[in-house]
């Protein structure tokens, strides 16, 4: 039989290895939660007002970069 003393090392010791395992894996999983985090993409437009102004320099670079230019009835429906 074993004594009690055995027992109480023994479950000691598992205890133990399951701690070590516990940190190993969450360890693991915090890296790739980290670089999932790093690869997601940037936060969205939330406001209308942040939209508009980023539509606004995106027109100005078109415009630098030639091609059609936008008629007055465009210019115009793009300021509403």
């Amino acid at each position: 039989m074993y004594r009690k003393s055995e027992l109480a090392a023994a479950a000691a010791k598992a205890e133990q290895n399951r701690a070590l395992q516990n940190r190993a894996f969450d360890r693991v999983i915090a890296s790739q939660l980290s670089k999932i985090k790093a690869a997601a993409p940037k936060k969205k437009v939330d406001t209308d007002e942040e939209f508009k102004i980023k539509l606004a320099l995106e027109r100005e670079e078109a415009e630098k970069r030639g091609g059609k230019k936008l008629s007055k009835e465009h210019m115009k429906l793009a300021a509403e």
